[in-house]
């Protein structure tokens, strides 16, 4: 058996680079959904905070979710891919947070 440099992207496969890939897409696309979903999640925050302070109407939480799904298809065009698959890690990253 033949040790190969898998550091060296001319030793990899096809295969082996389109898994690397999508695995790295993966990563990128998860990444920027947590940072936005947490930026999100501060103004809904903030908001509520306002409110109290000075009884300032908040926004209707329908409006909140019309703004996370915005993100998320903004994600989508972003890196690349397709909604549904952006979509899916949003559901995962929305539990997780």
């Amino acid at each position: 058996m033949t040790n190969r440099d898998k550091t060296r992207l001319e030793e990899f496969s096809d295969e082996e680079l389109e898994a690397v890939a999508e695995c790295e897409r993966s990563l990128l696309v998860e990444a920027e959904l947590k940072k936005r979903y947490c930026r999100w999640q501060i103004a809904v925050l903030e908001e509520e905070k306002e409110f109290r302070r000075s009884r300032k109407p908040r926004r209707p939480a329908k409006e909140w979710e019309n703004l996370w799904h915005r993100e998320v298809e903004d994600v989508a065009a972003t890196c690349g891919v397709s909604l549904g698959y952006v979509a899916e890690i949003a559901l995962k990253v929305a539990r997780e947070t």
